[in-house]
């Protein structure tokens, strides 16, 4: 994506602007007439580049509109250069009286938690990569105002993909927000930019018209999954590619087999090379160097013999960068995980590790202040996962050790 002052834009960028004006027409429409309207954008710009007007002068065209309102506009952009730019840009909206403008200088992930809390309005986050979910679901706590994420999906399914990161609903998942909608992105748009509209206002919750829907909505999958995880083929083709691998044959004989055969892959399209590695990762069959494909044997191991001395955090680090799974074949979460624990009563193991670990630390050490210290920094936690003091391991020796 090409850039001007820290500004990306692309093809998409004239259908992006389009769009947000559709939506702020229909905002200023159904919001209350007698409260003030705080617009805040954390991603302001120069207010025009590379041809194309900009969300800050977007908004104010359309809220000059509305005389007899009030606006409070907060502009936050963290390049020195964009700001006098966009100020200049946006000079003669100054000089109304309903209207206020502010502009910052910094970070957003610190100013926009410093906004007023309880104020009725519009959030736009429109961020170059993925968006700052952490900040946007602190921000959801402390303010009631809507939130609307331009948000590139298929960006997301690669980060995920290599670095094994979230899913896209995982993170809009921690936003607390009765409703979540999503609108439809552009067939042509390799990126699949979507804006997230995060909102408690029971009157947004329909907005067909403007293309936007609920994320239980089954077009979310889209966003959410790759094609080849969403891709459900037949049992007849599961068993005549399983027929293939124990013949060990070649992959582009698999190919010519399998579109001979008229078997289609995922979206309808032919069988190649690429589609055939993906789906053989995502069913569990590998590629070998002889460019044969064999069923890919499962990792045998004994989850119940967990580094369990650690937090349930890191324990799930560790078990996602593995590739292992739970028993229905999902990753491991926080919550997954001490169901686990629960189920196989895994506590006493827990108890006994803690118990020769102290044991350890009280042969070199007497001092239960060193213990403290030394237990913290290598974040070996109670029973209950919570940090140690003097009080709780001087109870835990008594009855333990």
């Amino acid at each position: 994506m090409p850039k001007i002052n820290d500004i990306g834009y692309s093809k998409m960028t004239f259908n992006k602007h389009e769009n947000f004006r559709e939506f702020v027409q229909h905002h200023i429409k159904i919001s209350d007439p007698t409260e003030d309207y705080y617009y805040i954008e954390g991603n302001a710009g120069s207010g025009k580049y590379a041809g194309f007007t900009g969300s800050p002068l977007i908004f104010l065209e359309e809220a000059a509109k509305y005389r007899n309102r009030k606006f409070k506009v907060i502009l936050i952009e963290l390049n020195m250069d964009n700001i006098l730019k966009l100020t200049d840009t946006i000079k003669e909206y100054y000089q109304y009286n309903n209207i206020s403008i502010y502009t910052l200088l910094g970070d957003n992930s610190d100013l926009l938690l410093k906004m007023p809390k309880n104020k009725h309005g519009l959030c736009f986050i429109d961020h170059n990569g993925i968006p700052p979910f952490k900040t946007i679901s602190e921000l959801s706590e402390k303010s009631k105002i809507d939130l609307l994420i331009n948000c590139p999906t298929t960006n997301i399914k690669r980060v995920r993909l290599v670095w094994k990161q979230k899913f896209l609903l995982e993170y809009l998942s921690i936003i607390k927000r009765k409703n979540i909608l999503f609108r439809e992105p552009k067939e042509n748009d390799p990126v699949r930019w979507s804006m997230i509209l995060a909102t408690n206002n029971a009157r947004l919750k329909h907005l067909k018209r403007l293309k936007f829907h609920s994320i239980n909505n089954e077009k979310f999958n889209k966003l959410n999954y790759t094609d080849t995880e969403t891709f459900k083929p037949t049992k007849a083709t599961l068993e005549l590619i399983e027929k293939l691998c124990k013949i060990k044959m070649k992959s582009k004989d698999i190919v010519s087999v399998l579109n001979k055969c008229d078997i289609k892959a995922q979206n309808n399209k032919p069988w190649t090379n690429a589609n055939l590695k993906s789906f053989c990762n995502h069913n569990n069959i590998i590629v070998n160097k002889n460019d044969k494909i064999v069923k890919k044997k499962k990792p045998i191991v004994n989850r119940k013999k967990l580094c369990i001395k650690h937090s349930i955090t890191n324990t799930v680090n560790t078990l996602n960068k593995k590739g292992i799974k739970t028993d229905q074949g999902h990753t491991w979460t926080n919550a997954n995980l001490r169901a686990f624990y629960r189920k196989n009563k895994l506590n006493k193991d827990r108890k006994e590790d803690i118990k020769d670990i102290i044991q350890q630390l009280l042969k070199k050490h007497k001092r239960y202040n060193y213990i403290v210290e030394y237990l913290n920094k290598n974040n070996i936690k109670t029973i209950k996962n919570e940090f140690w003091c003097y009080n709780k391991l001087y109870y835990f020796c008594k009855t333990n050790c």
